[in-house]
């Protein structure tokens, strides 16, 4: 279906989840696992790109195995499953303090990355929505003064919203004005808006894993189906969104490929491997 893809020209082949191999609410489907295991047979590494932190990221790393560090937190940190990290990313202190400002004011539900762990305030509908399965790592504190200690620490926020949209509409025009360029922040989907440390993006965490490994960026080939995903698919050899992506991920992949709904990343890798 796709002649004028040569498999062979990738040594990496990378993957966001949500969206784009995992549907909401349903398992990864054994035809994604058994494609993507195909993968170490023709010497291709594989791995996944996620806003997730490990805890939330390991059960399917496990499912999907995973033995090279992963791209967590949207870019922020780069993390092998045993917990070593590779790489981190840290938000200035001043723009923490900010965004506890701001998320206070605003009754905005708030949940914040420090390496492999997560803090909250305290749980809420919006927040159990998202974490409400991830047992270990994450952290109830009542008062972000109890963060004090790690404050230096932190790696990127993630604001939840399930009732209004608009309520993050407002939190974007608010971090505009606030933040002062001093931090990126973007829609992950619909529901989560995230701040993130200047310039760091999936695109900047997966070349720092390319180059752990030797590997150009020409020489990987990446799926997703978000905006947090679209510098990654513009930046590596070939990047294929899904048919259910976001319009700004489409335009920066070379290619649209079938829905997440429809295994459109397991199916087109599957066509790639069988013309061998």
């Amino acid at each position: 279906m796709h002649p004028e893809v040569d498999i062979r020209k990738f040594k990496l082949v990378i993957s966001d989840l949500d969206g784009t191999i995992l549907d909401s609410g349903q398992p990864l489907h054994p035809f994604t696992k058994e494609v993507f295991a195909k993968l170490a047979g023709y010497g291709i590494l594989f791995t996944l790109a996620s806003g997730r932190s490990l805890a939330s990221l390991r059960p399917f790393a496990d499912e999907l195995k995973v033995e090279i560090p992963l791209v967590l937190a949207n870019g922020c940190i780069i993390q092998s499953l045993n917990g070593m990290i590779h790489h981190r990313s840290l938000m200035p202190v001043g723009i923490t303090r900010k965004v506890f400002e701001i998320t206070d004011r605003e009754k905005s539900d708030l949940v914040v990355f420090v390496d492999d762990r997560l803090y909250y305030k305290k749980m809420t509908n919006n927040i159990l929505s998202v974490f409400g399965k991830v047992k270990d790592a994450i952290y109830e504190v009542g008062s972000w003064d109890a963060m004090e200690d790690i404050i230096i620490q932190v790696n990127k926020f993630m604001i939840i919203e399930w009732e209004s949209l608009e309520r993050l509409d407002h939190l974007e025009k608010v971090f505009e004005h606030e933040l002062e360029g001093k931090a990126d922040y973007l829609r992950t989907n619909l529901h989560h808006l995230e701040v993130m440390p200047k310039g760091i993006s999936k695109a900047t965490g997966l070349k720092n894993l390319a180059d752990d490994l030797e590997i150009q960026m020409e020489e990987i080939l990446a799926f997703g189906d978000f905006d947090n995903d679209a510098e990654m698919l513009a930046a590596v050899g070939l990047g294929a969104a899904v048919a259910n992506a976001s319009e700004k991920a489409k335009a920066k992949a070379g290619l649209i490929i079938g829905s997440c709904a429809d295994n459109g990343p397991a199916v087109f890798l599957n066509q790639l491997l069988q013309n061998e």
